[in-house]
């Protein structure tokens, strides 16, 4: 499940000093930089890399200042 990405993407985010929530409005994931001015990262997860998730990214792109797509690895 898309659940299972969540912990190793928000431990490397907070690793580069970011708080982070998930499941904010719609987004997979929110991180904060609490510096001055405040960045915004969206990150989406998904289990594949599909045209759903390269929209998602699009959608986001107005309303921070990154969009992260994460993709589990193929076995």
């Amino acid at each position: 499940m898309e659940t299972s990405l969540y912990l190793p993407i928000k431990t490397f985010l907070e690793g580069l000093g970011l708080e982070v929530k998930g499941e904010v409005c719609g987004c997979d994931v929110v991180a904060l930089d609490q510096g001055e001015p405040t960045a915004v990262v969206v990150a989406e997860l998904k289990l594949a890399f599909t045209l759903e998730l390269v929209l998602q990214a699009v959608d986001r792109l107005p309303v921070c200042d990154d969009v992260w797509l994460a993709v589990s690895a193929s076995r």
